[in-house]
Parts: structure tokens; C-alpha cells; sequence
């Protein structure tokens, strides 16, 4: 026996989450010895059930004091002493969290887990990164009914009518009861009972009340994947989706409910791919929270950096499903890139009339064009390589190393001798570069910051669309460079 406790372990289940599961799993194992709840408290924290009768009606911690002197005077009280332990609270007002048995509305998921398991294990939908494949596994293998029902002052009522007044109450032995009264008479509310209670989206008849509660907000958001299509008529084009983006913490609670609600809804799969995003990250490394106070002012951020700078933030060396951090550092960095891409626009397109704009690269007499050409082909194959496989991070990262780092500070460099004019020291042309050199030279650069702007601009779209406008163009662009493929 240790110095601490009695060896005694209490059980319930009706005001402790973890005490419900042993219930659970004892009642499952012991079919024919099981344990039931009993309630000692009610909705308005007093004390009912089968407590004494002198504590009944009182709020518990105001009976609190009382009950340690009587276990004093019958000696159940060896000693009292301060420990810490971990209590629940909520989030925004501190309050503890007191659980309690009461009467809610479940949802059952025979057939429909069993049909999301089917959609991933056959790869009709193909979740990234692999590893998620597990995390969603070990949810559904394990799902229980979920109350769907919440007490809340928004969201859509649950389509519950009642024919009288419902009352829900805790009798003397604990449980939970509930009672509609229809006229004068009282009775105990039967859900079976169409005179009792209907459940449809309209009301009944006159006098009947619809049920208070309103349905979880995953229960209407899991129908987004196609309720949304279908209110703008568009099931035909989009549906079933190609790719859903999500944040890996709500692979649970959202993304496996739209493949659920859809399978019972139109007996199909909701999208191919689910790209789950980690979560973004204070500077404190914490997720961003207000009430942490650790929460970044986008408005803020656009405006001292950019967009474009704050998009590729997210991008940027980031896998699928993890979490990364979002720092000033960080954002100053990409805006100085995009001043580099804006800044090579400006030379590449400097004293050049876009009329003259030549794509046939077929005879190529420069090196260094032949140079350039490989180089953008090579970007090309390793960018769309890492986008076919959702590794949007790779592919961010060699786009920002290949672009500043060959293209701007090695290729532009090099190409130079070819379009600028030699200067002596004291900034006198001597000599005019040769007009053929430079007409394919800045044709080829041209050719290569559109390739560019084009692998870019899923990433930082904004001054992509800005450059793309200025640029010269051929059979097979689009005016906008968000149609255009590469």
C-alpha cells in the first residue's frame, strides 16, 4: 500500500469521462454483471440523486464543507492535505468542467465507417502524406456513436418536434428521465412514439415545439463537400471533388464525416485526394492562439511584406501534415525574393520591344542560351515532380534556390556580356553588344522568366500575374497567366 490514497478505486461514470469508458468496457466484457450510473448532480450544480437528504436541492460547493465534517464525525476522514492534479476547464472562462449524464441524440455510423475505411484502403481517395493513413485508420476502427446534438444559441436546430413540453430530470436513484407533458396529462417521453415526438424538417401541426438543441457544427459542415455544389448547381463539374486541402487536425472530426455524409448521400467518394497542412506556429512555437496571444495580424503582415511573401511562407520547405512556424525572419526573407524576381522582370524586359519576341529556339547559336534552356527544362521536371506528388515544400525550395541562386546570380549575370554595352572606368561604351547575340539572348531570357513566373505562380500568384502581364506572348497563352500550363 502506497502513502498515498486508500487502494480504493471509485467509479463514476455519470461525472468522470474516463470512469464511463471502464463502465463501458466492463458492461461489454460482463454482459451479465453490469454496472450503471447514478447522477449526484444536476444541470444547475446541485446536489440530487442519492445523496442525503440533507444535501439535496444545495449547490455542491456550498455542501462541500459540510460532508467533511460528517465523514469526520464517523471517522471516513484520515487527513486532508493540498495535491495537485489536472482538472478540466474551459477554454475561455476558466470554469471547471463538470460532466454529468443527459438525455442527447446520437448518430450511428453502421455501414458508413465501414464504407470510408473501403475509399482509402482501395486508394479512391488518396490521402497525403502517407503517414495520415494510420491516424485516420485507428479513428474509424474506433468510432463510436457521436452525440451530434449541443446546447448552444446558433447553429441549425435539430429536427425534433415535440407534441408537449419536455422535462428532463434526475429521479431519486440517479438516472436520467425525461417527461413530456401533452394537455394535463405527464408522462414518460417515448422516442418510439409518433404522438410524442416526430423527427422531420417541418413542423407537424400547430402547438408542437421544436427541440432546442442545435447539430454539432461538423454535422453540417461534413455535407459541405457537396451541399455547397448542389445549392449553385455545379454536382455535374466539380463533384466528386479532385483535391480537398485540410489541416491534419481535423482529418477526425471533419474530413472523415464528408466522406461518410457522402457515401450515405450519393453513394460515392467526396474527393481523390485529401492534402492535409500541418498547423501554422507562433514564434513561440506554440499553435496560434488569441487567447495565447500569440496570433499574427495578417493585415499587418500584408502590408509590411506582402502576400505573396506570407503565401510562401506556407509553402517553403513545409511538408504535408507538418506543423511550422511563421516569424518575421522568415517573411522579410520572401519578400526580398520577390524583389529579386521583380528586379530580374525589369533587366530581362529592359530596352527590349516585345513585338520582336521570337519563341522558335530551334537554332540556337549561344552556349549559354543552350545553357539556359536545359536549365529551365531541368526546374520544369523537378517542380512538377514534387507538385504531382502534393510535395508543394520541394517544390517551393527549389524553385526559390534555382531561381535566385543559378538563374539571377549566375545565368543573368553571364548573359550580360551579351545584351549590355561595355563600359570603360569611367563609364564610356566602348563597345555595343552584337545585335544577333542580343536579340536571342534576351529572347531566351524572356522564354525562361515566363517558365518561371508560370512554376511561381501557384505559390505567389500576385506579382506572377503583374509580370506576366508586361511579357510578350504566343500562340497558346492566356491573356491571364492563371489558365496557363507549362
Amino acid at each position: 500500500m502506497t502513502d498515498f490514497g486508500t487502494g480504493v478505486l471509485k467509479i463514476t461514470p455519470a461525472h468522470a469521462q474516463d470512469d464511463y469508458q471502464i463502465m463501458m468496457e466492463w458492461n461489454n466484457a460482463n454482459p451479465d454483471k453490469k454496472i450503471g450510473y447514478k447522477n449526484v448532480v444536476s444541470q444547475d450544480l446541485k446536489l440530487v440523486g442519492t445523496v442525503p437528504t440533507k444535501y439535496k436541492g444545495r449547490k455542491y460547493k456550498e455542501a462541500l464543507p459540510e460532508i467533511l465534517e460528517d465523514l469526520k464525525m464517523v471517522g471516513a476522514l484520515e487527513k486532508e492535505e493540498t495535491i495537485k492534479q489536472n482538472i478540466l476547464i474551459t477554454e475561455r472562462t476558466k470554469a471547471i468542467v463538470e460532466p454529468l449524464m443527459s438525455s442527447q441524440w446520437y448518430l450511428k455510423y453502421d455501414g458508413l465507417k465501414e464504407a470510408a475505411i473501403d475509399m482509402v484502403k482501395k486508394g479512391d481517395v488518396q490521402i497525403h502524406p502517407d503517414n495520415m493513413i494510420q491516424k485516420f485508420n485507428h479513428w474509424m476502427e474506433n468510432l463510436r456513436d457521436w452525440a451530434i446534438s449541443r446546447s448552444l444559441w446558433w447553429g441549425y436546430r435539430l429536427p425534433v418536434w415535440y407534441a408537449g413540453e419536455v422535462t428532463e430530470q434526475i429521479d431519486d436513484e440517479g438516472l436520467v428521465k425525461e417527461y413530456i407533458q401533452i394537455g394535463e396529462n405527464v408522462e414518460i417521453l417515448d422516442y418510439a412514439n409518433p404522438e410524442h415526438l416526430k423527427v422531420q424538417k417541418k413542423r407537424p401541426a400547430e402547438g408542437w415545439s421544436q427541440d432546442e438543441n442545435v447539430l454539432d457544427t461538423w454535422f453540417s459542415s461534413g455535407q459541405w463537400v457537396y451541399a455547397t455544389l448542389t445549392k449553385h448547381n455545379l454536382m455535374d463539374t466539380f463533384f466528386p471533388t479532385n483535391v480537398l486541402v485540410s489541416a491534419s487536425d481535423i482529418l477526425e472530426n471533419w474530413d472523415s464525416r464528408m466522406m461518410m455524409f457522402t457515401y450515405f448521400k450519393h453513394k460515392t467518394i467526396p474527393f481523390k485526394n485529401l492534402f492535409l497542412t500541418g498547423l501554422v506556429l507562433g514564434k513561440d512555437g506554440q499553435k496560434m492562439s488569441k487567447s495565447k496571444g500569440n496570433v499574427m495580424d495578417v493585415d499587418q503582415i500584408k502590408t509590411e511584406f506582402g502576400s505573396d511573401a506570407l503565401r510562401m511562407a506556407y509553402f517553403y520547405q513545409n511538408s504535408a501534415g507538418g506543423s511550422y512556424v511563421i516569424s518575421p525572419d522568415k517573411l522579410k526573407n520572401f519578400r526580398q525574393f520577390n524583389n529579386k524576381l521583380w528586379n530580374a522582370a525589369k533587366f530581362v524586359m529592359l530596352d527590349f520591344d516585345t513585338a520582336n519576341y521570337n519563341a522558335d529556339f530551334s537554332n540556337l547559336k549561344l552556349e549559354l542560351s543552350k545553357q539556359l534552356m536545359d536549365h529551365i527544362k531541368s526546374v520544369k521536371e523537378k517542380v512538377t515532380k514534387n507538385i504531382d506528388a502534393y510535395e508543394f515544400g520541394y517544390a517551393t525550395e527549389t524553385l526559390y534556390n534555382e531561381f535566385w541562386k543559378k538563374f539571377c546570380d549566375e545565368l543573368i549575370e553571364l548573359s550580360k556580356k551579351h545584351t549590355n554595352p561595355v563600359r570603360d572606368s569611367n563609364k564610356q561604351i566602348i563597345s555595343e553588344p552584337n545585335p544577333e547575340e542580343k536579340n536571342e539572348m534576351k529572347n531566351v531570357l524572356i522564354y525562361a522568366l515566363k517558365e518561371y513566373t508560370k512554376m511561381l505562380h501557384p505559390f505567389i500568384p500576385f506579382i506572377t500575374e503583374k509580370i506576366w502581364q508586361e511579357m510578350p506572348k504566343v500562340e497558346g497563352d492566356f491573356r491571364s497567366l492563371m489558365y496557363t500550363k507549362w
